[in-house]
């Protein structure tokens, strides 16, 4: 099983440099000569308005392979929760399929966990409430489990926020971690992959015998810290862009899953204009202490 993966590629006109129509005609193209079974991202597709938004999915909608959405905190940010699902044609919030042997399981931790209420990310409602964001609601954790106990396949999850980072990852991963862990210790190798975007970072990490993937932005990296680096014209058509560092590809994976073996073929990029971390004043790494770069990481492992 075969499928090209991507996140955060936040196509919003005006606001972000990148997310353009050719990055979508690029996955498709890639997806396809690579022999992959359908397409995939890890959140934050796109911003803006349901007229903005739609024409940009009827373009990534547009090809013969499934495609499929998986929330992240951005999408909700100027449509509905329920407007969202209808224009990316998701299911539900969170949701399974099951692809050539392997069950994927696409989660949604974007939640507000206020006054014992769990509350999904809709209309910018999380900005400014980083200790009560992104949190794994009680019912969805017991549907994770009905879903990874039922499945008669191996397990890939994809969620935006992830579940192995520290100090910004999941607020309740602990539990997510300790389900997967007792679930391997009763049958190896039940879940294979969790794969992550938001963080716009490249990270590899086992726990438990299964594969942690931080998946990169498809489009750029975000700078806690504005720099003027760029020409003074282009930010002031792109708003955003003193906190970018924007990369030259739209970048992605292909990743094959044969038994226990998985394979991940990335991409190395570059920065657009030769900006880079260095020339801004921000570190080379990130909150969680991963290094920041253009690029996907490629791979092989068989898990044990």
């Amino acid at each position: 099983m075969k499928f090209l993966i991507f996140s955060d590629l936040h196509h919003f006109p005006g606001a972000f440099l990148g997310g353009t129509e050719e990055d979508l005609h690029f996955f498709h193209s890639r997806a396809k000569e690579t022999g992959c079974d359908f397409i995939i991202h890890a959140g934050d597709f796109c911003h803006g308005s349901a007229e903005i938004k739609q024409p940009y999915l009827d373009i990534f909608h547009a090809t013969d392979l499934p495609v499929y959405h998986v929330m992240g905190n951005h999408d909700t940010d100027e449509t509905t929760l329920e407007e969202t699902l209808q224009l990316y044609k998701m299911p539900a919030p969170y949701y399974f399929f099951d692809a050539k042997g392997i069950r994927i399981i696409c989660l949604d931790p974007n939640y507000l966990l206020e006054d014992g209420q769990y509350v999904h990310y809709e209309l910018q409602n999380y900005f400014g409430k980083r200790d009560t964001r992104d949190y794994l609601p009680p019912e969805q954790l017991k549907w994770l489990e009905e879903t990874l106990v039922s499945s008669p396949h191996p397990c890939i999850i994809i969620s935006h926020a992830s579940f192995d980072r520290l100090p910004d990852g999941v607020k309740n991963q602990h539990e997510v971690r300790a389900l997967i862990s007792r679930l391997q210790n009763e049958q190896k190798c039940r879940v294979l992959m969790c794969i992550n975007g938001h963080y716009h970072c490249d990270h590899l990490r086992i726990l438990d015998n299964t594969l942690y993937l931080d998946l990169n932005s498809a489009s750029f990296d975000w700078l806690a810290l504005p720099h003027e680096q760029y020409p003074e014209d282009l930010c002031r058509e792109v708003r955003h862009l003193n906190h970018m560092l924007v990369y030259n590809q739209p970048l992605c994976a292909v990743i094959t899953v044969e038994g226990n073996t998985i394979t991940i073929d990335g991409m190395e990029g570059d920065y657009f204009m030769g900006i880079s971390r260095k020339d801004t004043p921000n570190t080379p790494w990130d909150e969680g202490g991963r290094e920041m770069a253009p690029r996907i990481s490629s791979t092989r492992m068989t898990l044990k």
